[in-house]
């Protein structure tokens, strides 16, 4: 069969004959049993399954047919944590490599979903986790889907037919080449609106001549068309019974096509459908006319999404070719989107919501300047799990005991839907595999019995894994019959014991927990939360029906979920998933909610009002002269009145039809207003200086500042009366306990905790259960960003913030670690993915000093260079935190950049990790090691000392700011000196990094002009060098001025600074240190290469010199393995790509030296020599550069074993390395 006729077969109702005749033109050994094989799976809400046949693969792999009907009334995605283990154990690797399996329903439509497994690493911790890891991927197929991609992988398969093997197949069934490719598509159609309205009249008419307005309205138009495509997959377009049971799913293309493809079509129609229709809830009945005249049904949406903004106002009459949205809906209809959102391990080849996402991000203005990166889901997954693991622990064990037999507490039941309980006594059933994916297999002498644990409000005993069984893999111990014996059974008994006593807990703290991103980019992270609370809350409570489930989804938004960005387009994209997410549980189409006051537009590190900075002191009181400073004042009461109107105002507005919304917005506006009017006069009250100091001294400085910023306050509250005024003019400002009150504002949380004492269970808080101001869980993926970019912008903005951890040479992502702590509760996670440079480099000491007097770190794993994030290269780890500082448990470290496999789920990858590596966490560095590593370093630091308190000085490399003119070849050299033999005073022989070697030079005839400011050259003295010079004329100048030459080339001058033109940029006061023995390196290397230099070579800017006692000595510890091993390892900057590392002055005086006496000094000082003199004359080393690592072996006590792990080459036996002298040399 071809592409075509696939397609043709696959977009029928299923039939098995059809569905052999379709694998037959695919594979070439297909065996179909002449009597399908029934398999009877209790309570797996599957009717009927029999197994059809197998597939035998090129590379000898087997692949099973298998036909499932599931349950009438079973929704396969709503229920898959129950139903996709399924036939995942059928999979024995021995027999069985992959299935193949159809689910169907005798519906029009069926699910054809691959499982396939891949060997795993076997786990060395404690208990067994996963033996292997399988994903599952699943085609829609059937009348009305489009089977395009499914025909076109299938026909790539036939073509293999023969020589296809595993490999091939879950190529077939890849959801990464469909995302791709399809935006990559996406972005051609985006770009092509693009240019035509760039091209057009409309550039100035609608935009202003604006082209970032332009592009802003292309992609919120795509966006809309997108999400459209989304809502017509539930039959919710053209419907024609109020059921909205009959929906065209095609509704965009006939739209399209009933319009006549005219040029008006986005003026004409496609706008009285967004803001018309879409909406508008004053409609009979829903009814909207299509452009041939034809009366459907187009749902009222709600939530903002199709409100009609400002440019919008102005382009009623846009016009485009036809073409261009002909091309667009042509480009939709050949792919199948589908409205749940993937995770790792169950994914529906098709376009998903995330794609929106996936768009957003990779669309966004610069985002590599920005700092945006889409971060896998893979890393989203493992990321809110192990937070909404922390967050539940730490309630768990500060919550008074549970009693099971309290009312509310949920009780499994194996009979009801979601709960299957296979039944291996059934004839003809296999037994279930403890080991398959999603069911780690136990080791109930490590774990313990359950029912022993420690009473909660101790340390939490044996909670933890039991909780985490829960949260990963969704384990509530009721999976297996109580007639299952062995090992595994005492598993699932133990974890059905602990989710009977604590499920009623976990349930409770699942509706109170508070969740913020405060970059929330496209939404992935609080989009995963999400996700997880609600599977986990169907699962506490089985008794939930179809009806509720988009109210459970409605209620986590409403109460738990919070975000800002800065982006207005990456939180419209974050609204516009979470919408998706309620959708796909409705049955018939509901108003959604308006999440104005959830995911906002703001500047999280800085709150600022017309371009002023205004930081509210929201624990300002008034003075006891006017209104009284005491809580109970009349300023204090009106401004928790306020507060407690602004939140009721946005708790109304969430659930507002868009006729209620203008208004309520309005006095949501105003509110806000009237609170920042009320604290800044209470701030001017309490702190302002109203008088202009009259003297200059320290003490009228510090009250210049204050009447400065009185006077800003007074400006600010002026402004914020002149806007009441006008309430045409927006209220553009944010401030975190302005807008989330009831979250973090300490006036107002108080408060509610009054009112719901007695119903408010453990909310996050310190005393009694009452909740405190904060957020419980701060997750996100904070921009990268140096602040010291375009000039300093970044850092000019917020380095008045009062963040502890600013530096100018530093990354924005540091201030958002900091913020993220600031707006946590006294109980708080944080979780982080960012650049890992923070944890050794110099910039991040403030940081880690922050972190181990505010925090106590959790997780911690560092990624190293791994590509984390599609085409960017960063260097990244995650950091997981609770506020509270110095809490007992210690933290869970791994080293990934050596291990890391991203394709792999993570929490089962890191448990084959787990206490393999420790964390090293101080001022100086956070480091992560194994035990060999660690073992290491212990006897490097005991035996040495850091280098820096040796006697010697360390000089970087001559900077002269213009080495094109300084830095001269050996024929010009030889030039300067033959018209002026005095110019060989001033000209030097230097090298460069890339031209040291380890334990050589290779000197390439270059030379220094050394006019060094500090040597005071006259350079009347040397006038062939002033001629020379002069030819570079105004490049020359230490000025940092830019200007144009005759011919327009831009000229730019050398940085500004008080030096002559001819001198170089630096002082360089140290340059007699360039004549005397020293040692020279590059900077940057990927091995160590260090030089003893008796020439009186100078260094260019590239490397480093070092003079003083003992540098002979020096060299041979700085070249050994083992001091090479530590000191990358644990003392470089670690901020380098790939292999190469950087021995920087501030690092390499960290490495400890050992010391020892003159007698052996000089014996590495005989060693080094000979190895330099051999290389000079093209002798292999090979043996006395050995000889000098075994001697530093022995001098730092290092074992055999631990010799080994520094260089795994090392080909001494472990009796000759025993039986080595101590420190000396054996040749």
């Amino acid at each position: 069969m071809d592409t075509k006729q696939l397609q043709t077969h696959l977009q029928q109702k299923y039939d098995r004959d059809t569905w052999r005749r379709v694998l037959e033109s695919v594979f070439a050994s297909v065996y179909f049993l002449n009597t399908p094989a029934p398999f009877s799976l209790a309570n797996s809400h599957v009717a009927e399954c029999h197994q059809t046949g197998v597939i035998r693969l090129h590379d000898g792999k087997n692949i099973a047919l298998f036909e499932a009907r599931l349950d009438d009334g079973v929704h396969l995605l709503r229920n898959r944590v129950g139903v996709r283990n399924l036939m995942t154990r059928f999979i024995d690797e021995t027999q069985t490599h992959g299935v193949l399996v159809v689910y169907d329903q005798g519906t029009a439509n069926y699910r054809l979903t691959f499982v396939a497994r891949e060997s795993g690493i076997t786990p060395q911790g404690e208990w067994v986790a996963f033996e292997t890891a399988s994903k599952r991927f699943t085609y829609v197929l059937g009348e009305g889907e489009t089977c395009r991609t499914a025909a076109e992988r299938l026909a790539l398969l036939a073509a293999k037919k023969a020589a296809a093997g595993l490999s091939d197949v879950i190529d077939a069934f890849s959801v990464e080449r469909l995302s791709k490719e399809f935006f990559s598509r996406y972005k051609t159609h985006y770009q092509a609106f693009v240019e035509y309205l760039t091209a057009s009249n409309f550039r100035q008419s609608a935009f202003r001549g604006d082209d970032k307005a332009i592009r802003d309205f292309v992609k919120k138009l795509l966006g809309r068309i997108v999400f459209l495509h989304f809502l017509q997959k539930k039959g919710w377009l053209g419907a024609t019974d109020d059921a909205y049971a009959n929906g065209d799913r095609q509704f965009m293309q006939q739209f399209w096509n009933a319009s006549g493809k005219r040029e008006t079509f986005y003026a004409e129609h496609l706008r009285r459908l967004f803001f018309d229709a879409l909406n508008n809830n004053r409609r009979e009945q829903d009814a909207f006319t299509m452009p041939d005249g034809a009366v459907v049904k187009i749902p009222y949406l709600n939530g903002g999404l199709f409100d009609k903004d400002q440019i919008e106002e102005r382009t009623e009459y846009l016009t485009f070719p036809s073409a261009l949205f002909d091309a667009l809906f042509a480009f939709f209809g050949e792919y199948n989107f589908t409205i749940d959102e993937n995770d790792p391990e169950e994914r529906e080849v098709g376009i998903d919501p995330e794609m929106l996402g996936h768009i957003f991000e990779n669309l966004l203005e610069d985002n590599k300047d920005k700092g945006a990166f889409y971060t896998p889901k893979e890393i989203v997954q493992y990321m809110t799990q192990e937070s909404l693991i922390e967050y539940l622990y730490a309630g768990l064990t500060r919550q008074p005991t549970p009693n099971p037999s309290q009312e509310g507490t949920p009780t499994p039941n194996p009979s009801q839907e979601g709960t299957p309980t296979p039944n291996p006594s059934q004839e003809g059933t296999p037994t279930p595999n403890p080991s398959q994916e999603g069911t780690p297999t136990p080791n109930p002498s490590q774990e313990g019995n359950y029912q022993e644990t420690p009473l909660l409000g101790g340390d939490g005993g044996g909670l933890r894994k039991p909780l985490e069984y829960f949260i990963r893999y969704k384990l509530k111990g009721d999976e297996l019959p109580e007639a299952e014996q062995g090992n595994a059974a005492q598993f699932y008994r133990a974890q059905f014991a602990f989710m009977q006593r604590y499920g009623a807990a976990i349930d409770r703290l699942l509706d109170a927990v508070k969740i913020c991103d405060p970059a929330i980019g496209s939404g992935a992270f609080p989009m995963g939360l999400l996700n997880e609370i609600y599977h986990c809350k169907l699962l506490l409570n089985n008794t939930y029906t179809p009806a509720d489930r988009a109210a459970i989804k409605r209620r986590i938004i409403e109460h738990s979920i919070y975000g800002v960005d800065l982006e207005k387009g990456a939180v419209d994209i974050a609204r516009l998933r979470f919408w998706l997410a309620l959708i796909v549980e409705e049955a018939t189409p509901t108003p959604l909610p308006n999440l104005d006051y959830k995911i906002v537009v703001g500047d999280s590190l800085i709150s600022k009002f017309q371009d002023h900075v205004i930081e509210i002191k929201w624990d300002a009181q008034s003075d006891a002269s006017g209104q009284g400073g005491l809580l109970g004042s009349k300023a204090e009461e009106r401004k928790r009145d306020l507060l407690k109107r602004v939140t009721e105002r946005q708790r109304a507005f969430f659930h507002a039809a868009a006729a209620a919304k203008p208004a309520l917005a309005q006095d949501i506006r105003d509110l806000k207003i009237d609170l920042l009017i009320a604290q800044l006069d209470a701030m001017i009250a309490q702190d302002g200086e109203h008088h202009a100091p009259k003297g200059t001294g320290k003490a009228n400085q510090k009250q210049m500042e204050r009447f400065l910023k009185t006077e800003g306050w007074k400006q600010a509250k002026d402004a914020l009366v002149d806007l009441k005024q006008r309430p045409d003019k927006p209220f553009d400002h944010f401030d975190w306990k302005l807008d989330f009150p009831e979250i973090l504002n300490p006036a107002l949380v108080p408060l509610l905790n009054e009112g719901n004492s007695a119903q408010t269970p453990f909310l996050g808080g310190a005393k009694g259960g009452l909740r405190e101001p904060g957020f419980d869980i701060v997750i996100g993926n904070p921009p990268y960003v140096q602040l010291q970019k375009n000039g300093g912008t970044l850092a000019k903005r917020y380095q008045d913030a009062g963040f502890q951890t600013f530096e100018r040479t530093g990354d924005l992502y540091c201030l958002f670690y900091e913020q993220g702590h600031r707006l946590l509760n006294p109980n708080g996670r944080l979780c982080f993915i960012t650049s890992n440079k923070w944890m050794r480099a110099g910039y991040g000491e403030s940081m880690r000093t922050f972190f181990l007097a505010n925090a106590t770190p959790k997780i911690l794993i560092d990624f190293g260079d791994a590509p984390l994030f599609e085409n960017a290269t960063t260097y990244t780890n995650i950091l997981l935190f609770s506020k509270r500082a110095a809490m007992p448990q210690p933290c869970r470290a791994f080293d990934l950049s050596r291990e890391i496999r991203i394709e792999e789920r993570l929490s089962p990858f890191l448990e084959t990790l787990n206490g393999h590596y420790r964390a090293e966490l101080t001022a100086e560095r956070y480091l992560i090691v194994n035990d060999a590593e660690y073992r290491i370093k212990q006897k490097v630091e005991k035996a040495g000392v850091p280098l820096k308190e040796w006697d010697i000085q360390i000089n970087y490399g001559i900077k002269t700011g213009y080495n094109e003119a300084f830095i001269i070849d050996g024929a010009t050299h030889a030039k300067l000196i033959a018209a002026d033999p005095k110019s060989a005073e001033i000209i030097k022989p230097i090298l460069r990094g890339k031209d040291i070697k380890r334990y050589q030079v290779d000197f390439q005839d270059i030379y220094v002009i050394a006019t060094f400011p500090a040597l005071k050259v006259d350079i009347e003295q040397y006038p062939a060098v002033k001629a020379y010079l002069k030819q570079f004329g105004r490049r020359l100048e230490q000025s940092g001025e830019t200007y144009y030459d005759e011919s327009g080339e831009e000229i730019k001058c050398r940085k500004k600074t008080g030096n002559k033109w001819f001198e170089t940029q630096d002082q360089i006061g140290y340059y007699q240190d360039f004549e005397k023995e020293k040692i020279v390196w590059a900077e940057i290397v990927f091995d160590s290469a260090f030089y003893y230099d008796k020439d009186a070579y100078y260094m260019e800017a590239t490397g480093f010199i070092m003079t003083g006692e003992n540098v002979g000595f020096l060299v041979a510890l700085l070249n050994s393995r083992l001091l090479t091993y530590a000191f990358k390892h644990y003392f470089s900057g670690g901020d380098l790509r790939g292999d190469t590392f950087r021995y920087k002055k501030a690092f390499l005086e960290q490495l400890p030296i050992i010391q020892v006496s003159q007698n052996q000094q000089l014996q590495f000082k005989n060693l080094v020599e000979q190895i330099q003199s051999a290389k000079q004359h093209g002798n292999d080393t090979a043996v006395l550069e050995r000889e000098i690592d075994l001697m530093i072996y022995t001098l730092y006590d290092l074992t055999y074993d631990e010799a080994r792990t520094v260089d795994p080459a090392l080909s001494l036996s472990r009796a000759d390395y025993d039986a080595l002298p101590v420190g000396h040399s054996v040749l």
